[in-house]
């Protein structure tokens, strides 16, 4: 096992072999919605407008662990990460209040006035509010920008690939190729899959082809840079991530080198092994 960062934890395509794969990973926090009080045996923090006189004063938003969140009715704290909770068409004054988290989470949240329910968002309301609160939506998801690498053996030689995923989509690599063979060189491939959190791969970028020589014949160790642009429908989703590199003649024919072509691959029968070694090798957030 290989560690990535604090709380990652990567598995060697080794372990999908000899069936002992358990994978360790950091999940993002969950929360639960009560209008009735804090709820017990979590974590809670009072949302309130103490100008509001529409039932907000025991509305708790609740997690499983201590996140270090905070509430105020008066701006943004200093310091912290902050996100404006709100609904314009209340004439109350919610414009100023803000739930914050620390600075160095490992997630971010974000605020919706007209959301509907998907993965990883709790529905902020209170029932005796008649102001539009019930398509309003707190999300949770992942800390931008995110990063990730990885190392692999490929051929007579091996592959690494680092990545930055902005939040804006824009996802940008380094790979080196390289061996310490004097007189045979090899062609690896690299992609990077991203996946939702089923596990299940919902995007992948188009596959990177590179070659290497023997060191004695010509150069054997490069670095080259690529990148790509990730959706933002695409973004909302993204809950973990593999980079996969193989040996290019024999996979790169059959997977394609297009992204969604590679995608199509692995829902085919001959690409539910290399899903399975995808999730076996996921980094999930």
């Amino acid at each position: 096992m290989r560690k990535i960062g604090s709380g990652f934890s990567v598995f060697a395509d080794s372990c999908v072999l000899l069936g002992i794969c358990a994978e360790e990973s950091q999940a993002l926090p969950s929360f639960r919605w009560s209008q009735a009080g804090a709820i017990s045996g979590m974590t809670c923090v009072r949302i309130h407008e103490d100008a509001d006189p529409h039932a907000w004063s025991d509305n708790f938003l609740c997690s499983n662990e201590n996140l270090g969140l905070r509430w105020l009715q008066a701006g943004a704290i200093s310091g912290m990460s902050c996100t404006r909770v709100h609904e314009d068409a209340d004439p109350a004054p919610w414009g100023d209040n803000f739930l914050c988290a620390p600075a160095n989470a490992s997630f971010a949240l974000s605020w919706t006035q007209a959301g509907t329910p998907r993965e990883g968002c709790t529905r902020i309301h209170e029932d005796a509010d008649p102001h539009a609160w019930s398509d309003n939506f707190l999300c949770v998801g992942v800390k931008f920008p995110l990063t990730g690498n990885r190392d692999d053996a490929v051929a007579n030689g091996r592959m690494g690939t680092a990545f930055t995923l902005t939040n804006d989509g824009r996802l940008t690599a380094v790979t080196n190729t390289r061996t310490g063979v004097r007189l045979a060189g090899f062609t690896g491939a690299v992609g990077i899959v991203f996946l939702d959190g089923n596990r299940q791969p919902i995007w992948a970028s188009n596959t990177q082809s590179y070659g290497v020589d023997g060191c004695t014949i010509g150069r054997c160790n490069r670095n080259d840079n690529w990148s790509a642009t990730v959706p933002a429908d695409i973004m909302q989703r993204v809950r973990g991530y593999t980079i996969i590199h193989r040996h290019n003649p024999t996979w790169l024919s059959r997977v394609g080198a297009r992204g969604d072509q590679f995608l199509r691959w692995l829902g085919s029968e001959e690409g539910q092994a290399t899903v399975g070694a995808i999730v076996a090798i996921a980094v999930m957030l």
